[in-house]
């Protein structure tokens, strides 16, 4: 098996991030759509929350090598949604801590408190924060919880932006 399945299996995100950021690697379409088709299967199980570091293995890959047809568009929005939450739970032990789509969105914004960004630097991983923001750009969308909803689901990025101005207007901050 070589290394970079490994990773995968693993959900060794540090691992597969120094594989990909080589100079050395490349990858013929087949073993992409075999990494990805991989990455999707393990993490569409329905315990994927508790393999912490999936979503951000699947991110990776798809801003590595695209979605090479495995992925479909609904497929990379709910990626956005469950890389949010699987983001949540590194960082704070909650699936989806309240208000987590408008932190993380602050972050990468540069409009969080210090006190939040120290936390995110010491037990969150920035990385993962930069690319959930090229998977939003790459999928032109978000993901929130409002409250007239069972569960998050996606938005588009326009709708988004709109929701996070009137939030910071009626909040001060994120």
């Amino acid at each position: 098996m070589d290394l970079l399945v490994g990773s995968i299996h693993a959900y060794n995100i540090q691992l597969l991030r120094l594989i990909l950021e080589s100079g050395d690697y490349s990858a013929n379409a087949h073993d992409v759509s075999m990494y990805l088709g991989l990455a999707k299967e393990i993490g569409a199980r329905d315990d994927y929350i508790e393999k912490v570091g999936i979503k951000r293995v699947e991110t990776v890959l798809v801003l590595k090598f695209g979605s090479a047809g495995i992925y479909a568009p609904d497929d990379l929005k709910l990626l956005v949604l469950q890389l949010i939450g699987e983001l949540s739970e590194d960082c704070y032990c909650a699936q989806w801590m309240n208000h987590i789509e408008y932190e993380l969105w602050a972050l990468l914004e540069g409009e969080t408190n210090e006190l939040t960004r120290a936390l995110w630097e010491r037990r969150g991983d920035l990385t993962a924060v930069q690319e959930l923001k090229q998977l939003s750009e790459l999928t032109q969308s978000w993901a929130m919880w409002d409250d007239d909803a069972v569960d998050p689901h996606p938005v588009s990025l326009e709708k988004w932006r709109s929701l996070y101005q009137s939030y910071l207007s009626e909040n001060g901050d994120a």
